[in-house]
């Protein structure tokens, strides 16, 4: 009973994301381009994509119109990484950065998070490489920066640039993260934030809640 129920499960994900990806995504993709769409402080993001080591931070719940935002201020010379966990959730994300020709997707087991360190750190040495990081996620609690994102900024000598948005209207998804989806002809309010440099006298912790109120400040 219990390997049907995880057998279930498992193709109820694979089916779920096929819905998204092939129905769910171009749909909002439609909605999006309906939207009156902001942004600011995109030169900030560019300018560390094109000149340094980067890593752009979202809460979980601001991934649906990435894929929009980024193809308009996102320097196609760059490659792209998502962080992703093993999860339908985690597949959102991985899906914008493989619609990149040089996208690519660090997937991070809860059982091998030390591995999934390296890999990120290995990939920022990359010249004019970009990684995305939903800090909050894959899990939770919403808008809790884990420490990952700060460990792996040290080790690497990035610096992380916060992303969020607000819309005039918008769909809040019964989810752990209540994701958010813009509603037509809303108008969607895009920040880029200033780099952030953690400075290297804070601990995890501190650094992990000097991001969570910079990343909440562009709420």
């Amino acid at each position: 009973m219990m390997r049907f129920k995880q057998k279930w499960i498992f193709w109820k994900r694979q089916l779920l994301i096929f819905l998204f990806l092939y129905l769910g995504r171009p749909l909002l993709n439609t909605v999006i381009r309906t939207c009156t769409v902001k942004i600011t402080g995109s030169e900030h993001f560019k300018n560390m994509a094109l000149n340094d080591k980067c890593i752009l931070m979202l809460w979980h719940n601001r991934i649906a119109p990435m894929e929009y935002i980024l193809n308009r201020v996102a320097p196609p010379e760059c490659t792209y990484g998502a962080v992703i966990s093993n999860s339908r959730d985690g597949e959102l994300l991985a899906r914008i950065v493989t619609r990149y020709p040089q996208g690519r997707t660090i997937r991070i087991h809860h059982k091998a998070k030390f591995r999934g360190l390296l890999e990120m750190i290995q990939f920022l040495e990359v010249p004019r490489s970009v990684l995305l990081i939903t800090p909050d996620g894959p899990k939770g609690p919403k808008y809790k920066i884990k420490p990952g994102i700060a460990m792996a900024a040290e080790a690497a000598g990035a610096k992380i640039v916060p992303c969020s948005w607000e819309g005039s209207s918008y769909w809040a998804l019964n989810t752990w993260d209540q994701m958010r989806l813009p509603k037509p002809f809303s108008t969607l309010t895009v920040k880029f934030g200033e780099p952030i440099d953690l400075p290297q006298t804070l601990s995890v912790s501190e650094r992990s809640v000097l991001l969570e109120n910079q990343l909440l400040n562009l709420k």
